[in-house]
């Protein structure tokens, strides 16, 4: 349990004390802000519980904002956030967590399960464009293998009709180039007077030129048609390239659908199996906690035996001490205040027993209405009374596994929650005849009786507003009463010590005047002779 900072000095105090021990302010303010930290962690749980995780992380916002020196309240806030897969925030919750607390080993395995599944989630994006772009490529090469397989065929033919005739148009140049090269020559004969001969030469290649020239615009002409069929051709089965790559992409998209479907799928499956391993859990741990109720109860009868017990001796004494009184007289003064002296030690005995067991009571009826940090409040109560009182301790070992373990948490408020749709009729008349013991409590001067059953009432919650307003004025004036009479006996004892004996008895008259039957009161009037 976090211990109380006193806001005026910064002292550290327990969790139960009410003002400063160091320079006793005020602590209610602090136990207000501590108690409306804990409302809100309670609700994160019930939201939690039923899925709600944003609205859960925001009540833990809440809490944390009032009261940050929690960890269970960082712990808490990892776990959800990890339910998110927020991973990040996740481990800087739980090392906050870590660093109020570094006794939680969750923390530090939530914290190692947190970094590994980041990391897988980091692998698989990287992974995820390389098989997107395998899928491409392998669709791509489908589309040029079918586009080979549909156009091989007449891309060769007219290939090689291209070719050919590409090859006959260069030996047609050439030729007539040789061509020209002849009319050089007869422009040279012409110019050395052999007109005659020259003249004839130039019928003779006239002609042939003229046949050439028309095989070549033949040629050029078949060329140009060709080429104007393949350009046709071309635009056609580019067309069909288009579609065919349409359909391509279309396949592609469908097959990563068909991808992401299959991943959904996987991780659905992974979903459940991890929610048949959480009902598993929820199985178990309801029989763990019916086993620990079994041993609640048998402590408490433990507890109400040993109550009896206790009140048999103190009984046996009171029998022993008016025997003592009726036979002895006067002369056995002394032995009868040492009898009254065992009385009073076995009254305080049992005051404290009957106190540790109200107290653990009171944790365990805390513990069933999901009240953890009460519980242990009054589980470390009744041990303070009474050391290793076994009921108090078993409870305040199952409290500290409760408040490590959130899912432990969950279960202890739904099953809180169904019992108190049973038993609400029942909580509000106790509540009414709690009331009516505290008022009767009060008005017979039994004070601090008065002020633990109001207090534990309160811890019930009422559900009507005036019967928790008449409760915390009766605490009120009953632990103002409380420190009135120690105050009294205080000064009682001192002027005792002093031998100022009218001046206790004044003391010990006000404190009998408020409660009447006030034993140590009594006791010290006794032993000054007043």
């Amino acid at each position: 349990m976090n211990p109380i900072v006193c806001p005026e000095c910064g002292a550290q105090n327990p969790v139960e004390a009410v003002v400063c021990e160091q320079c006793n302010a005020d602590l209610s303010p602090v136990r207000t802000l501590i108690d409306t930290a804990n409302h809100h962690y309670n609700k994160a749980l019930a939201l939690a519980h039923e899925g709600q995780l944003d609205e859960a992380i925001g009540q833990l916002e809440a809490a944390i904002s009032l009261s940050s020196q929690n960890p269970l309240f960082y712990n808490l806030l990892g776990t959800l956030n990890a339910r998110k897969g927020l991973y990040s925030e996740a481990i800087r919750a739980w090392e906050n967590a870590l660093a109020l607390n570094p006794e939680m080993e969750r923390a530090y395995e939530n914290i190692q399960k947190a970094q590994r599944l980041e990391q897988e989630r980091a692998e698989e994006d990287e992974q995820r464009p390389l098989r997107s772009n395998f899928n491409l490529a392998c669709g791509v090469a489908a589309v040029f293998f079918l586009l080979t397989v549909l156009l091989g065929a007449k891309v060769v033919l007219q290939a090689r009709s291209i070719k050919q005739i590409a090859a006959d148009y260069e030996a047609k140049k050439t030729e007539a180039a040789s061509w020209q090269t002849q009319f050089q020559a007869l422009n040279t004969k012409f110019g050395a007077g052999d007109i005659e001969q020259a003249l004839k030469q130039l019928a003779e290649n006239q002609a042939v030129l003229g046949e050439r020239d028309r095989r070549i615009q033949e040629l050029q002409g078949q060329i140009q048609s060709l080429t104007e069929k393949n350009t046709e051709n071309t635009l056609i089965w580019r067309e069909r390239i288009r579609r065919v790559q349409e359909e391509n992409e279309k396949l592609r998209k469908e097959a990563e659908q068909l991808a992401q479907a299959q991943d959904a799928a996987s991780k659905s499956e992974t979903q459940i199996e991890t929610l048949k391993q959480t009902i598993s859990n929820l199985e178990e741990a309801v029989r763990l906690a019916n086993e620990r109720a079994e041993k609640h109860r048998n402590n408490l009868l433990l507890a109400q035996d040993n109550i009896r017990t206790l009140k048999e001796a103190r009984d046996h004494a009171l029998e022993n001490l008016q025997k003592a009184q009726e036979q002895a007289g006067q002369t056995y003064r002394d032995e009868i205040l040492k009898l009254r002296n065992e009385i009073a030690v076995l009254e305080r005995k049992l005051q404290d027993r009957d106190y540790a067991d109200s107290m653990t009571v009171e944790a365990l009826q805390n513990l069933e209405a999901t009240h953890f940090d009460l519980a242990m409040r009054n589980a470390e109560s009744a041990l303070e009374r009474i050391p290793g009182h076994p009921a108090a301790s078993y409870l305040r070992a199952t409290l500290d596994r409760i408040l490590a373990d959130p899912l432990e948490q969950e279960i202890r408020i739904q099953e809180a929650a169904d019992r108190e749709k049973k038993r609400g009729p029942i909580k509000q008349q106790l509540v009414e005849r709690n009331l009516r013991e505290a008022t009767r409590l009060l008005q017979s001067g039994k004070y601090e009786e008065a002020a633990a059953l109001a207090h534990r009432t309160l811890a019930l919650e009422p559900d009507n507003p005036k019967d928790a307003n008449n409760l915390r004025i009766i605490l009120k004036q009953a632990e103002e009463a409380n420190r009135e009479i120690t105050l009294l006996l205080l000064e009682a004892k001192q002027n005792i010590a002093e031998n100022n004996p009218q001046k206790a008895l004044e003391s010990l008259e006000k404190v009998l005047k408020r409660a009447p039957a006030h034993d140590e009161a009594l006791t010290l009037k006794q032993q000054a002779g007043l």
